[in-house]
């Protein structure tokens, strides 16, 4: 393992150890590497899963926020004072008629 400096990436320390391959084939085998490097190896590999993680979990939350602030600004014609959601039923006849029409063909 001469070579390999505290400079040098724990990846590219990875690729070097696992050995040349036949024609992109792997030979079934991996030099084994010390325990303190395969530690720091997987926990490098866990931080890199909870960063992209995070960054998937943060744009969602952007997402749902904007979402919030556009069902808020939808419904606000429709809240009173007090914060309850109100609505005015329309009375057109062609509401009317549905209505009648669902009441009828559900009993």
């Amino acid at each position: 393992m001469a070579g390999y400096g505290v400079q040098e990436s724990l990846a590219s320390y990875g690729v070097a150890a696992a050995g040349p391959s036949a024609g992109g084939a792997n030979q079934g085998y991996v030099r084994e590497l010390p325990k303190h490097v395969r530690e720091d190896l997987e926990i490098q590999q866990l931080v890199d899963l909870y960063q992209s993680q995070l960054a998937e979990l943060n744009a969602c939350h952007s997402l749902l926020t904007v979402d919030q602030e556009r069902l808020a600004s939808m419904l606000a014609p429709y809240v009173n004072a007090a914060g309850e959601l109100v609505m005015e039923v329309p009375r057109d006849l062609t509401y009317l008629a549905m209505e009648r029409f669902l009441v009828d063909n559900m009993q």
